[in-house]
């Protein structure tokens, strides 16, 4: 079912929308396009401390910490960041996919790549051409044309052997079509028949496609530009080391559902808000319900802390981003309630508003690097020991546990991660925070968390 799910999805990186079987290939050539001209510059811009930081999460921090990295400018791509090591990161935008890609022009696509010096020596020069024709002004069918003038003057070098690049962020929007993302590998090759490298055959992890257009309609389309193919190799983790296999088996709330299906009973969201601390804490805290324009105040309290029942695009995994089942109990005390808990505020408002989880990503990494949000204040943690609840279809239910809170922290300095240990850590380099988990042996109510009570 997770290939079939993958080969129903279409997977875009900053050169090449991979089209993963039959179906995307046929929808290249005949369904209406959602987009038939370019948007504004504007939308398809972002803060640059953002851009940095998201086209940096397309590898693994080992290769990309040492990368030259590209950001969008209104002339073009230019260089943000000097490199060591011969990778150059960036973030795609739609228009350096395949000509024939129904969202050439989708400008919500953001697709962070990190190309070996090998692939950055041709993809990065082309990729910039059609950057400066774009942010000019210019048509897809001008585009086509400097490209292939580019290369009749011999302005780009041919490919070279072992040319690949990483796209393994989860932060990435890579389609409207299905599931949005998923971690991968990309090698460009100057072969022309995919059976070369077992692509597409029954049981191969191998997939490809044609880079310049998935279905070219005549033999003139192609001509004056080298042949390349695209295969793509998926894999099991994210940049961050996290696995993405629950992630990637399927994103069934891509989108946000009505909004009465995130409402809850008043009373009913109270009692679970106040459920996630020994009653001795949440008794005294503050509640916050959620309504239709955000989180409110239905109990005022008197000991600092806060408790407040998160829903998917706060708790979950960006897979179950729309997810409407998912209620997260949560009771912060008085210092995240001034640090993390305002990162909650908005991102349920920027939710409530539309926007898609890439959008959320990107608008937090600008908020916190604009210093609209404030860094984790000292001491900052959580209770999260309620048994009922739901986390989502890729984490259901969770052990009894706390959080502790930080402004990037080295993971290390708590051991967590090691084999053995009780401390668990999530790093999320757009927002700027280390969570730190730690499992507790009840639950709120006093009974053993051994297990969870279903």
């Amino acid at each position: 079912m997770r290939k079939k799910k993958i080969g129903a999805i279409a997977i875009q990186s900053f050169a090449l929308l991979v089209a993963l079987g039959t179906a995307c290939q046929a929808m290249a050539q005949d369904a209406e396009t959602p987009y038939p001209k370019m948007a504004p510059i504007g939308q398809y811009l972002m803060d640059r401390t953002a851009e940095i930081a998201l086209a940096r999460s397309a590898a693994p921090d080992s290769i990309s910490r040492d990368a030259e990295v590209l950001v969008l400018g209104r002339q073009g791509y230019e260089t943000a960041v000097q490199g060591k090591n011969g990778f150059v990161c960036i973030v795609g935008r739609s228009w350096t996919a395949a000509f024939d890609w129904p969202e050439f022009w989708n400008p919500k696509v953001r697709a962070a790549d990190c190309l070996n010096p090998q692939a950055a020596r041709l993809i990065v020069p082309i990729v910039e051409l059609r950057a400066r024709m774009v942010m000019a002004g210019r048509s897809k069918a001008e585009i086509l044309a400097a490209v292939k003038a580019a290369f009749e003057k011999k302005q780009l070098p041919s490919l070279e052997s072992g040319a690949m690049d990483y796209m393994m962020s989860k932060s990435s929007y890579l389609t409207d079509q299905g599931g949005h993302n998923v971690p991968h590998l990309m090698f460009y090759t100057a072969l022309t028949d995919a059976k070369d490298w077992g692509s597409g055959a029954a049981g191969s992890p191998v997939m490809s496609a044609p880079y310049w257009f998935f279905s070219p309609k005549e033999p003139s389309q192609m001509k004056g530009l080298p042949p390349i193919l695209v295969f793509l190799v998926m894999v099991p983790d994210w940049s961050d080391g996290t696995p993405a296999e629950k992630e990637n088996a399927t994103t069934a709330y891509p989108r946000m559902a009505p909004l009465d299906q995130y409402l809850m009973d008043r009373t009913a969201e109270i009692a679970l808000a106040r459920s996630a601390a020994p009653e001795s804490i949440s008794g005294d805290a503050e509640v916050l319900v959620l309504g239709r324009h955000g989180f409110e105040t239905a109990v005022k309290g008197k000991n600092g802390f806060v408790c407040i029942v998160g829903r998917s695009w706060t708790s979950a995994a960006d897979a179950d981003f729309g997810e409407p089942d998912v209620r997260v109990p949560m009771c912060v005390n008085a210092a995240a309630a001034r640090s993390y808990l305002l990162r909650i505020i908005k991102i349920t408002d920027l939710a409530l508003a539309g926007r898609t989880p890439a959008q959320v990503n990107e608008a937090m990494a600008a908020a916190v690097a604009k210093k609209e949000l404030p860094p984790m204040e000292s001491g900052a943690m959580c209770y999260m020991m309620g048994k009922l609840g739901y986390g989502g279809h890729s984490t259901p239910h969770w052990p009894s546990h706390l959080m502790f809170f930080y402004s990037q922290t080295d993971p290390a300095i708590w051991g967590a991660n090691l084999p053995g240990s009780p401390v668990f850590a999530v790093e999320d380099p757009l927002e700027q925070l280390t969570s730190f988990v730690v499992a507790v042996r009840r639950w709120s109510d006093g009974t053993p968390a051994g297990k969870h009570n279903d």
